[in-house]
């Protein structure tokens, strides 16, 4: 049997080092601790759903690099310092558009432009 969902909600997390081999990995639900890096989440591919609501995490540049989720479908980071930037919806979704889900919230198709012609 696999791993499918972690919680680790609110026990003094620091980091996230040591998520690699986490393959089969869905959902990750984290909030309330200390994480300020997004960046070891890039190492679960088959992620959908990563909460880190309420951590340390600040530059909102650093959530590109969960780009290479493919299958992330909701993020969660109300209450961190990323979060309270101007244009924060916006900047995430611009970062990650396969999102359907930013705090909870569905993020709206017509957000942004989908980069098509019409």
């Amino acid at each position: 049997m696999s791993l499918r969902v972690l919680k680790v909600g609110q026990c003094g997390l620091e980091t996230l080092d040591g998520m690699f081999g986490l393959s089969s990995l869905r959902e990750l639900h984290a909030p309330g601790n200390r994480v300020d890096d997004v960046g070891p989440c890039t190492s679960l591919p088959s992620i959908r759903l990563i909460d880190l609501a309420r951590n340390n995490i600040e530059d909102i540049s650093y959530v590109e690099f969960l780009a290479i989720c493919q299958d992330l479908e909701e993020l969660c980071l109300q209450g961190t310092p990323a979060a309270a930037q101007p244009n924060y919806r916006l900047t995430v979704y611009q970062l990650l558009p396969q999102l359907r889900t930013l705090d909870g919230i569905p993020l709206p198709s017509n957000l942004i432009g989908d980069g098509k012609a019409h």
